[in-house]
């Protein structure tokens, strides 16, 4: 995994009600991993969609080079979905399978690409913000909030 870059050039950012939430900000993140935290109300949603790019600043630009991957708070969205659409991998793990039962399709071979070990690769991520023996196949919502199951 290598690091991301995310800067921000003269950022600022005002609510819709008129609220300054960022000034001028310039600032170069060089990271792995990295956790915003802060007070409630102080912007760290905020921000994170304008990393994202779900919300535009009010002025500047923000910079992102490499891979962002982003879990947001409100997973409403999400609870129709299997854990392996969450992680975008449905359709190597589909793939991954044909091949197993015996498929020699291309194009199965073509979505695996080099990451036949996808599975452990993703149980190894999951392991590491403690949450074992997650189905990859499970629907979201067999999972608690706080990673019981």
């Amino acid at each position: 995994m290598s690091d991301s870059q995310i800067s921000f050039k003269h950022l600022s950012y005002i609510t819709p009600n008129n609220q300054l939430l960022y000034q001028d900000l310039n600032l170069t993140l060089i990271m792995r991993k990295a956790a915003l935290i802060g007070v409630n109300g102080i912007g760290k949603t905020t921000l994170l969609k304008i990393i994202t790019h779900a919300i535009q600043p009010t002025l500047g630009e923000v910079i992102v080079r490499d891979e962002l991957s982003y879990l947001p708070q409100d997973l409403v969205y999400y609870q129709s979905q299997t854990i392996a659409q969450l992680f975008g991998i449905e359709q190597k793990l589909q793939a991954l399978k044909n091949i197993f039962e015996g498929s020699i399709n291309e194009k199965n071979f073509e979505v695996i690409g080099e990451d036949w070990h996808i599975e452990r690769t993703v149980a190894q991520q999951l392991e590491k913000l403690v949450l074992r023996n997650i189905e990859l196949t499970a629907p979201f919502t067999n999972y608690s909030g706080g990673g019981d199951n």
